[in-house]
């Protein structure tokens, strides 16, 4: 049992399938200068020198930050590789290799100014030029990097005004682009180690700006990188901005749960990450082990259901479901109580979890009928805004649809609307009519599943 739930549990860290956070352990002895569990509070002076040994629970595959699809991996290339801006808990950028950025021509142009004075590991001083060539190389086919491809958005051009300045300049609106650029994906590489790499080689020991070194890679798998002296510029969301207190990191992947506690306990490794459920509660009770968080506020973990086919075509099947997931069981039975329960599947961090900023609707515009509607819909257009020809006639004026059903903007809407739908509720109505209008008297009233007081006057207003 303990398996198929550790199971579940790495579904959920790796697929983004409630806001999450992963666990790791550390072992508090003396080489980690760690605070106990317990909570005791102790004055310890950070020491310079030592080897962190990291047991992962992912296998280590590619470093390269554009071929990288492990979190194993990504734990080691974020500490090679700087990028250009950082973001903390709340999504909010912050400065590291660009000090500053603009936003122009509603989100098609970015440019940034980067920091003076950094070097990356073989002496290589940073320029517009580096960072430039960092992301063509990510953009060749023959890297063949098309996840990290997808990332990066409608590209046009990227050029380089001065030897400090990058303009990214997009075919379209891309604002995403911000809550992109922070992942080691795109961390910055020595423009000399690139000049050495083909289009379609991989990086086996890429050469950044980042806090540590690449050193070497063991036949057993085993990572080892050391402290660059010359590190000066962290990002402020670091606690330690400048050179690391540790010589050596060495990572280590060990995908068995049962092996990965024993060299905790053993003391080969000295933190771990993906504890086992079974074993949790006999760790944390164990003042030697201190337990770390590390939230990923965009994660969340759920199912979807079929809409077109029976039984979850019912809404009140699906509504059902709904309220018989205990939602706050499952987080403190089999997440340890260290995740966040949400209605929906928007992270805590992001406001459309909490308070809508404008209401949001899907309805037909008065005197348009559904067919119309969902043109609009499809072409991108907004389904609400009139058409020319009906905003020259005026706000008042009398028009019938294309099914003729006789209504008027000065008085109410078309009688075959759908759905509206807003940010907190989704009203489904249903109408049973053919093309043909039917008599006043025969015509088949909306039936509304889900309402609020405002959409229930608008379908007592269309049914009448």
């Amino acid at each position: 049992m303990a398996d198929r739930m550790m199971l579940y549990r790495r579904e959920f860290l790796r697929r983004s399938a409630l806001a999450a956070a992963s666990v790791a352990i550390l072992s508090c002895t003396s080489a980690t200068s760690v605070p106990p569990a317990n909570g005791a509070a102790k004055s310890l002076t950070p020491v310079k020198g030592g080897t962190l040994t990291w047991g992962q629970w992912d296998k280590i595959d590619s470093i390269d930050p554009a071929l990288t699809t492990g979190a194993a991996a990504g734990e080691i290339a974020q500490n090679i590789l700087d990028t250009l801006i950082t973001l903390d808990a709340e999504q909010k950028p912050h400065p590291a290799l660009a000090t500053k950025w603009t936003i122009e021509d509603s989100g098609k142009k970015f440019t940034f100014t980067l920091r003076d004075g950094v070097k990356f590991h073989d002496g290589t001083t940073l320029t517009s030029a580096a960072v430039k060539q960092s992301f063509e190389r990510i953009l060749k086919p023959e890297l063949k990097a098309g996840a990290v491809v997808s990332l990066i958005g409608p590209i046009d051009t990227i050029t380089t005004p001065n030897d400090s300045t990058v303009v990214f300049q997009f075919k379209s609106g891309y604002y995403a682009f911000m809550l992109q650029i922070w992942r080691y994906f795109f961390g910055i590489m020595s423009p000399k180690y690139m000049a050495t790499l083909k289009p379609a080689d991989p990086a086996v020991a890429p050469v950044g700006s980042g806090p540590f070194m690449f050193d070497s890679r063991s036949p057993d798998g085993v990572v080892t990188l050391k402290a660059f002296p010359d590190y000066n510029w962290g990002s402020e969301t670091f606690k330690n901005r400048v050179a690391p207190y540790l010589q050596t990191l060495k990572f280590r992947a060990i995908t068995e749960p049962s092996t990965r506690i024993a060299t905790l306990e053993s003391g080969e490794n000295l933190i771990i990450d993906e504890i086992p459920e079974a074993d949790y509660a006999r760790l944390k009770n164990n003042g030697k082990y201190a337990f770390v968080l590390s939230p990923r506020a965009s994660h969340t973990l759920g199912f979807s259901m079929n809409v077109a086919k029976a039984p979850t075509d019912d809404h009140a099947v699906r509504e059902a479901v709904n309220w018989a997931v205990d939602r706050k069981s499952i987080v403190d039975k089999v997440f340890f109580g260290v995740h966040h329960v949400r209605a929906t599947r928007a992270s805590r961090r992001h406001s459309a979890s909490t308070r809508p900023r404008r209401r949001r609707s899907w309805r037909t515009p008065a005197g348009s009928c559904l067919r119309q509607a969902r043109s609009a819909r499809r072409a991108g257009r907004s389904s609400r805004s009139r058409s020319r020809r009906s905003a020259a006639r005026g706000p008042r004026s009398r028009r019938r649809c294309s099914r003729s059903c006789a209504t008027s903007a000065s008085t109410s809407r078309c009688r075959s609307w759908s759905a509206v739908r807003t940010s907190t509720t989704s009203v489904r109505t249903s109408t049973t009519w053919p093309r043909r209008r039917r008599p006043r008297s025969t015509r088949t009233a909306f039936s509304v599943s889900v309402t609020t007081r405002r959409t229930a006057r608008r379908a007592a207003t269309s049914a009448t």
